[in-house]
């Protein structure tokens, strides 16, 4: 994990290379973005404080076609996509849930 100038960790990538799936909490907000990552698949896993307490869906999508699919932060902290396109780059998205 690495840490940006924005104050986003990293699980892949990096904010400024523009692809990434990063984390950050303000308070008791976590929010996880991603952009450009592949459309499939687990990109990290949270560390414990930053852990949902039950599973979290968000909403993601294929930029340039309008397939949508989703993110998934389950309480083991895994960051996960799906969507029905598999496609190995441009998938985005974001969720924010609280955190006590």
């Amino acid at each position: 994990d690495s840490v940006s100038p924005t104050g986003f960790t990293c699980l892949q990538g990096s904010i400024e290379s523009g692809t990434y799936c990063a984390y950050i909490c303000i308070g008791h907000l976590v929010c996880v973005i991603m952009n450009d990552m592949p459309s499939l698949g687990t990109k990290g896993v949270l560390p414990k404080e930053y852990r949902p307490p039950t599973d979290i869906i968000g909403f993601g999508y294929v930029r340039g076609t309008n397939t949508s699919g989703q993110i998934l932060v389950n309480s083991a902290g895994e960051v996960g996509t799906w969507c029905n396109q598999n496609n190995p780059r441009y998938f985005s998205g974001s969720v924010c849930y609280v955190v006590e």
